[in-house]
């Protein structure tokens, strides 16, 4: 009989871990659950089904900590995203202005964390132990055995239980690097959602997508903006604390940045915020933000972002609505000398 429930908790498992959950992917179908999907490999347009795509299987499996129930990770993060999903459904999606609580801008701003640190791409950094020496020396006093991989899954798991970030900023069982990081992610950058003019958003597999500043230090980044496509017609964008008004400037560095930066105007207003009790943060903090519209020429500049860092596909709804983008990409004097990817068969195919 154990064995027997065994075979049985095994083959209801969930299986294909997506990186990008399903209630973002079905804003972008077109029929039902079938999204438009261009494959890397084949150069080819599909047909698929949103189960199959922007998934890996078996991602998150984690039979070291529970080798009971070694889905557990999917299984917290599907409830979790069940959470965000009515949180979009009742106060963003076709909502304008978009207006949230302090403790629905902080639980929306760890499911954003957690969509930066639960891709294939940051498994395979943990993977190879992929860090710096100072990060690795910290890491060593959370890592057993050189087991980076139990490392980076006890930690999505411990942000999926940890309700708000004062707990996990106490929690000594995360790491310093982890902590460090969400806090920065939290109170380095502050959200804006942006709809497009003219052309629609698309969706790839690097999400989110980050405009790079490249620091000239030991390869070290900035990254003025992380952009989220949530519908082809509406994008969250977390930008850089120094592009609001009243940040302190003077830092070269930072200057250059906001400078450098070609995410600009309507892209990057802040919202309102009314706080409860001046000068004390409360639960029940206002924050409204405004859609802004962008034009046609910013929307495809955000899509270039995306198209160069697809590593496998992209998805759209409509290519009518996405193929300046995709023939700018292609085309452009400038930028196409740094293309990581080749669309000409795409839009030989559209002729």
């Amino acid at each position: 009989m154990a064995n027997q429930e065994r075979m049985t908790n095994i083959m209801s498992e969930p299986v294909k871990h997506h990186f990008i959950p399903q209630f973002i992917l079905r804003n972008f179908t077109h029929n039902n659950d079938q999204i438009f999907y261009w494959n890397k490999e084949t150069s080819k347009i599909e047909v698929r089904n949103t189960k199959s795509v922007y998934m890996v299987k078996n991602l998150y499996r984690d039979e070291k900590n529970h080798p009971t129930d070694p889905a557990v990770i999917e299984k917290k993060f599907a409830q979790f995203e069940s959470t965000i999903a009515t949180l979009f459904q009742e106060k963003i999606i076709d909502k304008n202005p978009i207006v949230l609580t302090r403790t629905e801008n902080e639980k929306l701003r760890r499911f954003l964390y957690l969509l930066s640190f639960r891709s294939s791409s940051r498994k395979k950094q943990y993977i190879d132990a992929n860090f710096d020496e100072a990060t690795k020396e910290h890491l060593s006093k959370y890592v057993v055995n050189g087991d980076y991989i139990d490392l980076w899954l006890r930690e999505i798991e411990t942000i999926l239980d940890t309700d708000n970030y004062h707990d996990l900023q106490n929690n000594n069982n995360v790491s310093w690097t982890i902590r460090t990081d969400f806090w920065s992610h939290l109170s380095g950058y502050y959200m804006t959602f942006v709809t497009p003019r003219g052309q629609d958003f698309i969706i790839g597999d690097t999400y989110p997508t980050a405009e790079i500043f490249p620091i000239g230090i030991n390869n070290a980044n900035l990254y003025p903006h992380l952009m989220f496509p949530i519908t082809p017609n509406l994008m969250l964008i977390l930008n850089h604390v120094g592009f609001k008004p009243e940040s302190n400037k003077g830092l070269s560095m930072l200057d250059n940045m906001v400078a450098s930066s070609r995410i600009k105007g309507n892209a990057i207003v802040p919202p309102n915020a009314r706080y409860k009790v001046q000068g004390k943060l409360s639960p029940e903090d206002i924050y409204t933000y405004r859609i802004n519209k962008l034009y046609s020429e910013d929307v495809t500049y955000l899509n270039l972002l995306s198209l160069n860092e697809v590593r496998k596909g992209f998805s759209y709804t409509n290519i009518d609505r996405v193929i300046e983008s995709i023939k700018e990409y292609q085309s452009n004097p400038v930028t196409s000398k740094y293309n990581k990817n080749d669309y000409s068969a795409l839009i030989e195919n559209l002729k």
